[in-house]
């Protein structure tokens, strides 16, 4: 048996589909935007110096602490806050600039991984980090190319170093 639609059924049908999809994406974008406005209130850190230029758009998905006064973000994030203190540096001679940039790097040796970051450290100084710091001879530390395919299992034991075609680190290690 067939069932026969009227035409301008039909377009009523889909003319109401368009609209409620259309709805629905506005309200979405509203409370996302709501979401993020009301996140960036509650702590937005401080403004990078305009000479510095925009920071990095593809960034690690790690979590550490910048360099004062800029809170946490990448390790990405803070390899350039770091590369632009130095450009400072290099180009002002400014004590204050000079101080915070040598904290910065007392701090870099003090600290030990996974708090270290090892992003351009070479595959096998990285390796020796996370043995050291992990003193457990369970862990299995294994250096792969950075496109390399890898299972998503989470383990306890293992810990992938992503290097690039120079053997340097391009990815904050992590334990999983």
């Amino acid at each position: 048996m067939r069932f026969l639609v009227h035409p301008l059924t039909m377009t009523r049908f889909i003319t109401s589909l368009l609209l409620l999809s259309a709805t629905l994406l506005v309200f979405a974008s509203f409370t996302t935007t709501l979401v993020f406005a009301e996140d960036a209130s509650m702590s937005s850190p401080p403004d990078f110096p305009s000479h510095w230029g925009p920071p990095p758009l593809r960034q690690t998905r790690d979590y550490v602490e910048l360099p004062n006064p800029y809170g946490f973000g990448s390790g990405t994030l803070r390899k350039w806050i770091e590369e632009k203190l130095a450009e400072d540096i290099a180009s002002s001679g400014t004590a204050a600039a000079r101080s915070a940039v040598d904290e910065e790097t007392n701090s870099n040796k003090l600290r030990q991984w996974p708090e270290l970051d090892l992003v351009g450290y070479t595959g096998e100084d990285a390796k020796f980090a996370i043995l050291a710091a992990t003193k457990d001879e369970e862990m299995n530390v294994f250096i792969v190319p950075e496109d390399s395919m890898v299972t998503m299992d989470y383990r306890t034991d293992r810990v992938r170093v992503f290097v690039n075609d120079e053997g340097k680190v391009v990815r904050q290690p992590k334990i999983g």
